[in-house]
């Protein structure tokens, strides 16, 4: 799921899942954006260099979490904002992130 633009929420409650280097499933480039991954959503990220949710080259984004990400990577990041500023990032007390090195 992507925001390209402002002023966008993007809200997950089922199953997000990507393979391959790089790989982004839930990614707002733009400002003011608010993704969110619900309770009982997730988000299942295989591949190096990858990230579960991203807000890149923006400002006053929100990434919040909490659902469940899983990242079956050596190199990423389960909440990651990018060449940002003033944002906000976000695991709440139901958020998992979990690492899996295989």
């Amino acid at each position: 799921m992507v925001a390209l633009g402002e002023n966008a929420t993007l809200r997950n409650f089922g199953t997000l899942a990507t393979n391959g280097f790089n790989a982004l499933s839930f990614v707002a480039v733009g400002a003011n954006n608010v993704l969110h991954n619900e309770f009982g959503g997730t988000i299942t990220i295989s591949g190096d260099l990858a990230a579960g949710m991203l807000a890149s080259n923006s400002k006053g984004n929100s990434l919040i979490n909490a659902g469940r990400i899983t990242l079956n990577t050596l190199q990423g990041g389960g909440l990651f904002e990018q060449a940002s500023n003033r944002s906000v990032v976000t695991n709440t007390a139901t958020g998992v992130i979990e690492l899996n090195l295989d």
